[in-house]
């Protein structure tokens, strides 16, 4: 990838999953690469000309919880120049392969379910006595 005065060159990559990227500054200015989408994915720091810096991308697809994030692709802006060098990465999926789901873990602790029925029998006893009560006052 190049860097130039004031773009990326090119401004869309399509790469395999697990590819390593470079980035060279080829231009007069000092810039940068900084990942936004996923944010903080990848930081190059300052780059001078001639400079480079060099990202693996993961070796797979993976769907993230952020619905607003598509799964695989890399938004990335100059820190110099964000509003006119923004660029992006999308990791091609290959064919018959899905997004792989980020793992689960389930969920632990909270209230058990002898707790939760016995707070629900104290609500009916609660309910049936104030019934009553109110029953017997009108009567």
């Amino acid at each position: 990838m190049s860097i130039r005065d004031f773009y990326f060159e090119p401004s869309e990559l399509l790469i395999e999953p697990g590819t390593t990227v470079r980035w060279v500054n080829e231009g007069a200015t000092q810039h940068s690469v900084f990942a936004t989408n996923p944010a903080g994915t990848f930081l190059s720091g300052t780059l001078d000309l001639g400079e480079s810096y060099i990202h693996t991308f993961p070796d797979r697809i993976i769907a993230t919880p952020d619905a607003t994030v598509r799964p695989g692709m890399y938004r990335y802006y100059c820190e110099f120049h964000p509003d006119v060098m923004k660029a992006g990465v999308a990791l091609s999926k290959p064919e018959g392969i899905t997004a792989q789901e980020p793992p689960t873990v389930p969920k632990t602790g909270g209230p058990s379910p002898m707790i939760l029925l016995s707070g629900l029998l104290v609500v009916v006893v609660a309910v049936g006595a104030l019934g009553w009560a109110i029953k017997r006052r009108f009567t």
